[in-house]
């Protein structure tokens, strides 16, 4: 289950960096 939380809060902090570059 910690992985997966660690994960999801990789793609909440690049999902900015993503949309920010469009």
């Amino acid at each position: 289950m910690r992985l997966i939380i660690g994960i999801f809060f990789a793609a909440l902090l690049s999902f900015p960096s993503l949309a920010s570059e469009e």
